[in-house]
């Protein structure tokens, strides 16, 4: 997803810190990729990961492996394919909740945000 014109990694880094102590239960992979998503005008590739979770965030050069992710020979929907296959496990990124516990989450969010 295109987050915006030219973010700069500490700018993301802080975002998710924001998002990550107003739900703590996050547990994610983000990773920042150094040109605009589906376009490059140079090798395409993963600048930085972040590591979202218990509240927290992580961030550290990619891996070996998740530099593969992004190659300029895979085209966006088979990427994408690639992506889904190996983080999803066979489960949708959709994940429905009870009404009970969307509740709570709204709860909570409500005291942190009248807290500030």
């Amino acid at each position: 997803m295109n987050i915006g014109k030219w973010p700069s990694a500490t700018e993301v880094y802080q975002e998710w810190q924001l998002i990550a102590s107003a739900f703590p239960y996050l547990n994610l992979t983000c990773r920042l990729l150094h040109h605009e998503a589906g376009y490059s005008e140079r090798t395409p590739g993963i600048a930085v990961v972040y590591e979202v979770k218990e509240g927290k965030v992580k961030a550290r050069y990619p891996y070996k492996d998740e530099i593969d992710l992004v190659s300029p020979d895979k085209d966006q929907a088979l990427l994408i394919k690639e992506v889904k296959d190996k983080f999803n496990s066979g489960l949708s990124f959709e994940h429905g909740i009870t009404l009970q516990d969307w509740k709570k989450v709204c709860d909570h969010v409500a005291s942190i945000m009248t807290s500030k």
